[in-house]
């Protein structure tokens, strides 16, 4: 970010300070800063409370973001930190976030710039779950705790105050869904009998980390007769499985190829007893997650058909929900109760990208 742009910052900052309500709504929007919902005011003295608490001055340099793919600064996550509602302690979350956008497996350009329903979520894992009190029980999705929906808010607002991902203009999302204004929660990892996904994914336990995604929708999943794994599973499988969108890839999948399966500690205790590890229900899921071709509509069916016989493949085969079992990402998460939820993935082409959360200041 240039010194012009900081100062640029600074001078919208202190005049949106002195605006009417109205007035502010309007240049927020006109800036990307508004998604609608009531904001904290920006104030000069807000925007420097919170880096002073990180000890940042502002112009320390983040990677460019897609799709506007300009230079920026810490300065700018504060500020969409601010807007949304965050805490000070709050802002190494976001720039964790922020880091993984420049992956280029999430293929941050498509996914927001798609027709599709495509949204960001992130998944908060390691200590700083619940030192920054992230919820990863009850209601985890749902409304109540600052963090989870101020983190996601703030990460929204970043896609377009800093990356230009404007509704209309360069989001083309024909429908969305409620998951652009804010999807945030933490793995409940002390009811987990498995590792932390963050663990899985290569980082050390101790360490906290965000892992950011993009889903398409949810799906809750109940099976209250399960009385073993197998039932558990193949109601997991079968959602896995649903021709809700096929990813037009040369070697179609069900959905994107990356689906996320939030299972409550209830069931992945149940899962644990019987013997099974993370990667023995991944395993499971994608050998059971096949739709068949009949269950397409014809011209689906006949495209795939098609892209088959080009490549001499075998006609029949059903699609898989991944093209890898390690491809289906599970997180233990939630309160009591028996309810699964499936994160169904976007079709554009889109994998999950983590990054370590920055030690906080001593300051905090």
């Amino acid at each position: 970010m240039t010194s012009l742009a900081a100062q640029e910052i600074d001078e919208s900052v202190a005049r949106w300070a002195s605006l009417d309500e109205a007035q502010l709504l309007r240049e927020l929007s006109s800036a990307g800063l508004y998604d609608g919902l009531p904001v904290v005011r920006p104030t000069p003295e807000g925007l420097a409370a919170i880096l002073a608490a990180n000890d940042l001055a502002g112009d320390e340099a983040v990677a460019a973001i897609p799709p506007r793919d300009r230079e920026t600064s810490v300065k700018e996550l504060a500020l969409c930190a601010l807007v949304a509602g965050c805490m000070p302690e709050h802002l190494p979350v976001l720039r964790a976030c922020a880091a993984a956008l420049t992956d280029p497996a999430l293929n941050v350009r498509g996914v927001l710039t798609t027709t599709g329903s495509a949204a960001l979520v992130t998944v908060v894992s390691g200590p700083a779950r619940k030192r920054l009190g992230f919820n990863a029980g009850a209601n985890f999705l749902g409304p109540g705790t600052r963090a989870n929906a101020a983190v996601g808010r703030a990460l929204a607002l970043l896609t377009r105050f800093v990356a230009g991902a404007l509704p209309g203009v360069t989001d083309m999302s024909t429908m969305g869904q409620p998951a652009k204004y804010t999807c945030c929660f933490a793995e409940n990892e002390e009811e987990s009998p498995w590792e932390p996904l963050h663990a899985e994914r290569g980082l050390a336990r101790e360490e906290s980390a965000v892992t950011v995604f993009a889903i398409s929708g949810t799906i809750e999943v109940v099976n209250g007769y399960a009385q073993s794994s197998r039932d558990y599973l193949h109601s997991l499988a079968e959602t896995l499985a649903a021709p809700f969108a096929i990813a037009p890839t040369d070697d179609p999948l069900v959905g994107g190829g990356q689906p996320i399966v939030l299972i409550s500690p209830e069931w992945a205790r149940a899962l644990a007893s019987e013997g099974l590890s993370k990667r023995d229900v991944k395993a499971s899921l994608f050998k059971r997650a096949a739709c068949p071709l009949d269950r397409l509509s014809p011209s689906m069916r006949e495209e795939v058909l098609r892209r088959r016989r080009s490549r001499g493949e075998v006609l029949r085969a059903p699609l898989r929900a991944a093209q890898s079992a390690d491809d289906i990402l599970i997180v233990v998460t939630g309160g009591v109760g028996a309810k699964q939820t499936v994160m169904a993935s976007w079709n554009g082409g889109s994998y999950a990208a983590t990054r370590a959360i920055p030690a906080p200041s001593p300051r905090l």
